[in-house]
């Protein structure tokens, strides 16, 4: 449904949900402008971009340029500003990997589009937003509560712990998730199925206690 709002458009009708699909590599200046309008004008946001270093640091800019008029529900687990803007972090990206398809390596048609493309139907990486206008909703489902970290890319693994980047309110650096502190969560990363969002407890690099997010089932009266 549409609504009216003041802002930069005051009046016009809000487009809802907008979603923005890998688009960042190929905007013109006038694109930009027209795609700003249109942003404009939307409740929330759905944006994915590839999971290249310069499509992730595009978002980023993008992201920097939203977060006054926007609540930042995904990746981010904060409000403040990107932690991958650090001087320290220039080499980071934030990227997140998608598992492919079911069947699609024994699928000859996907298999040829990937040679011919370059494509690695093994690892299919992505950035993304999730963005709310502020004020629409009080409070914002999928807000996560203070305190927690999602891990960036992939783990390195190590004998005995692994390396993982974290990305949280105070800034994006590497923490040592040892396998004794949390089994079954190092062994999801390997799997690729372990939980993405966890607050941790540490004693300077070292992860010393783990709780990953569990988000809760919207409740719905009848």
């Amino acid at each position: 449904a549409s609504s009216e709002r003041a802002g930069p458009e005051a009046g016009a009708p809000s487009v809802g949900l907008l979603v923005v699909s890998h688009v960042l590599n190929e905007l013109t200046e006038a694109g930009g402008r027209a795609l700003h309008q249109v942003l404009d004008r939307a409740d929330a946001v759905l944006w994915v971009e590839p999971g290249t270093y310069a499509d992730s640091r595009a978002l980023i800019t993008m992201r920097e340029d939203l977060r006054e008029d926007f609540l930042l529900l995904a990746p981010c687990t904060h409000q403040c500003a990107c932690g991958m803007l650090a001087p320290e972090n220039e080499r980071h990206w934030c990227h997140h990997f998608a598992p492919p398809p079911p069947g699609i390596m024994a699928d000859s048609n996907w298999v040829r589009f990937a040679q011919r493309a370059g494509i690695d139907l093994r690892s299919l990486p992505y950035s993304f937003l999730v963005l709310e206008r502020k004020g629409l909703r009080d409070p914002a489902p999928g807000l996560l509560p203070a305190g927690f970290s999602r891990v960036i890319g992939e783990p390195r693994f190590y004998k005995g712990y692994a390396k993982v980047l974290s990305c949280q309110e105070q800034g994006v650096r590497d923490v040592e998730l040892p396998k004794r502190v949390a089994p079954e969560l190092l062994k999801g990363f390997e799997r690729a199925t372990g939980p993405r969002v966890c607050r941790w407890e540490l004693n300077g690099q070292r992860v010393t206690h783990v709780e990953p997010f569990v988000p809760r089932l919207l409740e719905t009266e009848l």
